[in-house]
């Protein structure tokens, strides 16, 4: 037998391949990856982009960010990533060469995800479509493109996951809290920031002006007037099952892409979030529509 097949039937011997994803695996991801929105933010629609290949551009202030490419392509996506190298990337918002990625990518949520949940998620990523397409180089405002900055970032603004339970809570309320601040990321859009662009964690939840391509993003706290506290549990599980608002509007722009996602989840799901959601202290904000 020649040494390069001898090598290699050994190897296979002593590493057995990584088990196939079962059905239920696959099926739990495909829920967590339309709930992390992950095709609307992965995807350039206005440009005609293939599925997850990247390149949608997210205007900041810090300038113009391009999502990166994620289908299962070996050389331009993550096709060639390890299941360890994809969860530090939620975990620690740290990429394939050891890079700190820009919290753009919204690892300072994702990382409150459990191992069994981003393994299902890397399971379902796994068997989409591959798009060849390289990565769009972001066009940041100095200084903001340098990366080693983000160690100044990181130690003032992330805490890494994953999130634990709170006790003295319920359990649908802490698997609302789960699914609203790690995995469908609330926070990320329903939270102002500061100058720094770090979330301004005692005004949670309370909306965001300057929000995501410089779109107003509404207080969901339980203030009566300026937030939602006039909605019951079952107004704000309605919207994220159909969009549609108590006063028999439907949502637009990006919220629309998130009900996309959390239409995806079971109604005990979108109840809990709406559990959770309602425990949120009062917030008096500026007056602006819900949504």
């Amino acid at each position: 037998m020649a040494p390069v097949r001898l090598a290699a039937v050994l190897l296979a011997l002593v590493v057995p391949p990584a088990p196939a994803a079962d059905e239920a695996q696959l099926k739990r991801g495909e829920v967590l990856f339309q709930a992390a929105d992950c095709l609307a933010c992965h995807t350039d629609v206005k440009g005609d982009g293939a599925p997850l290949a990247g390149g949608r551009p997210l205007a900041t202030p810090f300038g113009v960010f391009f999502s990166p490419n994620i289908s299962p392509d070996p050389q331009t996506g993550i096709g060639a990533w390890s299941e360890a190298e994809f969860r530090r990337a939620l975990r620690q918002g740290v990429g394939r060469l050891g890079e700190y990625l820009f919290p753009v990518f919204p690892y300072p949520a994702f990382t409150g995800m459990t191992d069994a949940d981003i393994a299902d998620l890397y399971a379902y990523l796994r068997t989409r479509a591959p798009a060849a397409q390289p990565d769009r180089p972001h066009q940041l405002r100095f200084p903001f493109g340098w990366r080693f900055l983000q160690l100044l970032w990181r130690a003032l603004f992330f805490r890494q996951g994953p999130l634990p339970p709170v006790a003295g809570e319920s359990p649908e309320w802490n698997r609302g809290r789960y699914l609203a601040e790690a995995v469908v990321h609330c926070q990320q859009c329903h939270t102002p920031r500061n100058l720094l662009g770090g979330l301004e964690t005692g005004r949670a939840f309370s909306g965001n002006p300057q929000g995501p391509d410089g779109m107003k993003v509404p207080n969901i706290t339980g203030d009566g007037e300026t937030g939602i506290g006039k909605w019951s549990l079952e107004d704000i599980a309605t919207l994220l099952k159909t969009g549609q608002t108590p006063d028999m509007d439907f949502v637009g722009s990006g919220m629309g892409d998130v009900v996309k996602g959390t239409a995806a989840l079971t109604d005990a799901d979108r109840r809990a979030i709406a559990v959770y959601i309602k425990s949120l202290p009062a917030i008096r904000t500026a007056k602006t529509p819900a949504f």
